[in-house]
């Protein structure tokens, strides 16, 4: 049997074997791991892309609440709506077609600043929310 210093190499030599025998195991399991979670961190952004809130949003906020659910009684929720819908009834206001139910002017005053391109911009954001 060993004693001292030589059984002291003796156990590090073993431990060394170890480390060679399984770090090539671990190595591949780190490197797949790697690899899947770079997969699915690509695809979640891809699937789920971020945008940037719509200039205007924060005036249809004020009522209507940032994603579309209306923090207020008696103001409609936007979230999940059609889009098609919502553009058309936003050119009704901005038209005087429709009038506002509950604060009368408002809504054609608010529609009334807003561009083709912000009408078209704020319905894609409201469609895209989901209705609590």
């Amino acid at each position: 049997m060993p004693c001292g210093s030589d059984f002291s190499r003796l156990q590090g030599n073993i431990y060394l074997i170890k480390v060679k025998k399984y770090s090539g195991l671990l190595r591949s399991l780190v490197m797949k791991n790697i690899v899947l979670t770079s997969a699915l961190i690509a695809s979640a952004m891809i699937a789920a892309p971020t945008f940037a809130a719509p200039a205007k949003l924060a005036v249809c906020a004020a009522c209507h609440g940032q994603d579309g659910n209306s923090p207020i009684p008696g103001y409609p929720t936007l979230a999940g709506k059609d889009k098609a819908y919502l553009v058309e009834q936003l050119n009704a206001f901005k038209n005087d077609t429709r009038a506002d139910a509950v604060i009368p002017n408002n809504m054609n005053n608010q529609a009334k600043a807003l561009s083709d391109a912000d009408i078209d911009e704020l319905s894609a954001h409201f469609s895209a929310q989901a209705p609590k």
